[in-house]
């Protein structure tokens, strides 16, 4: 309650405590105080959900990195207070003590004037009001953008679906990054392949001091999954994957182990389009013991395992992955369901991309068992129920009818090659929604209204030419209770590609 206590509150307690005894008075006064102004600073340090991480800055010119931005923008109903702290230090504040807080839909940048190379940032609304936080940079010529993590979302615990630093192949590198975020040291264990309680790590780390960003490479060369990041005492933390392939350069955070579920869902497949030239569905298996079936389905249609052409099914042994791809499709949504996972098994999944010669990954959005069937309006595509499962799988928390993203920009000038707003429909009636840009509610050329109709199981992929202008918000006219958008941007710069997830 002490860090609690406001400075009239403090003056009043130090005035009672005043006796002609000053030799036993004074010290406990000096005590009192130094709680009061530590108490602050350790509260300071907990995690909330008006924070916001990235492990990494690096605008460095001489490695590549043409530019570095955080991007922000206020979801909230009211002025927003924004501060940003790189390794604990403030570097930007936009608030109205400076007479620059946002307001409500408003959208900012901030890169740093000089060059800067640490981590973590953090970036917090100091008066609660929610904000939609992304990072961009730009490598060499490719583009890379990736979404916050939300102090809430801080765990202890990390996976990723596979490391790879094999050059022969284009990997140039690929790093491991670890940032303590906490107020606590911790170490840092790494695992890659077995990825179990009982398994040796490839690497222990630390301790990490609080604030103190950590990377790790492979000393030898390495292609393997899944990979883990744990801090075996328990310490929440942030994790994230950076990899150069060729001269592209891409970022991805982990997942963390306590929402991994039976399945995940992402908008799109492409192994069709001219440049496309790989795309794969990377599925792991953590299980120590259970091999699990899968199955992958894109725009409604059940795939075969191409190693095994008359099953429509994969089969994952204990610890294993798999890395199908699918040539000459081209469809969404894209879901991958377990279908006998009924003693606890648990899926990493995530999608990895080639674009010319630029690489991408982005996490699969997770699934999770619903408590009966017809406690969601999602209702395909349904699984068929593997032995003893007997409930239907729905999406998890993060997704909503409703998504926010920081930017649209479509500009050639600007080498934007192509932006595209993907919105998938996953329930079991039409929607429409409406897609506002800088709050200008987008024309659909096919209706000529604000309205974009989107079929049951359906996705639409809409682009505005020339137009750069944020922040961008998708949001669902008629959706019934519980019926669900999934949405992402998908954008081409110069010869690169990114996709990033609707923040819902």
């Amino acid at each position: 309650m002490l860090g609690m206590i406001d400075a009239k509150s403090a003056r009043t307690c130090i005035r009672r405590l005043v006796t002609p005894s000053l030799f036993i008075i004074l010290p406990l006064i000096t005590l009192f105080l130094l709680l009061l102004i530590t108490a602050p600073a350790r509260l300071s340090a907990a995690s909330s959900e008006y924070d916001y991480y990235f492990p990494w800055y690096d605008n460095n010119a001489a490695w590549g990195m043409n530019g570095d931005w955080i991007l922000i923008s206020n979801r909230g109903t009211g002025n927003a207070d924004v501060s940003i702290e790189v390794v604990g230090k403030t570097v930007a504040l936009f608030d109205a003590a400076h007479d620059t807080a946002l307001a409500p839909g408003v959208h900012v940048e901030w890169h740093s004037p000089t060059t800067l190379t640490n981590g973590p940032v953090k970036v917090t609304s100091t008066n609660g009001e929610p904000l939609n936080v992304s990072q961009r940079v730009l490598y060499k010529d490719s583009f890379q953008e990736i979404n916050s993590v939300p102090g809430m979302g801080l765990e202890s615990d990390y996976l990723f679906t596979w490391y790879d630093n094999i050059a022969a192949w284009g990997m140039n590198r690929d790093w491991i990054c670890a940032a303590n975020t906490g107020d606590k040291p911790t170490m840092i264990n790494i695992y890659v392949g077995d990825v179990t309680d009982s398994a040796t790590p490839v690497a222990a780390l630390g301790p990490l001091a609080p604030g103190q960003h950590i990377e790790w490479q492979s000393p030898a060369r390495l292609a393997n999954g899944p990979v883990r990041v744990a801090s075996p005492s328990g310490e929440p933390f942030l994790a994230g994957q950076r990899s150069l392939f060729k001269d592209s350069f891409a970022e991805v955070p982990g997942v963390a182990a306590s929402k991994l579920g039976a399945g995940a869902v992402f908008p799109w497949y492409d192994k069709q389009s001219t440049g496309m030239n790989g795309d794969w569905v990377l599925v792991a298996n953590k299980d120590d013991f259970n091999p699990v079936r899968v199955q992958i389905s894109i725009g409604g249609e059940i795939m075969n395992d191409p190693q095994n052409p008359g099953n429509n099914f994969f089969v994952i042994a204990p610890r294993g992955r798999i890395t199908p791809q699918f040539p000459g499709r081209m469809g969404g949504p894209v879901y991958v369901t377990c279908q006998d996972c009924n003693q606890g098994e648990k899926l990493i999944v995530s999608q990895r991309t080639i674009f010319k010669d630029s690489f991408h990954e982005e996490d699969g959005i997770l699934l999770e068992p619903a408590g009966t069937f017809g406690s969601s309006t999602w209702t395909y595509p349904i699984p068929v129920p593997g032995p003893g499962q007997t409930i239907p799988w729905q999406p998890s928390n993060d997704i909503g009818a409703d998504a926010w993203f920081n930017w649209y920009d479509s500009k050639p000038a600007d080498n934007m090659a192509g932006d595209w707003i993907l919105i998938a429909n996953l329930g079991g009636t039409p929607a429409d929604a409406n897609i506002t840009i800088g709050g200008t509610s987008m024309i659909n050329p096919a209706t000529g209204n604000t309205h974009f109709p989107i079929g049951a199981g359906s996705i639409i992929t809409p682009h505005f030419a020339n137009l750069m202008k944020g922040p961008v918000f998708v949001g669902c006219f008629n959706c019934t209770s519980g019926q669900l958008l999934l949405t992402s941007q998908r954008v081409i710069y110069k010869n690169s590609f990114n996709e990033l997830a609707g923040t819902p």
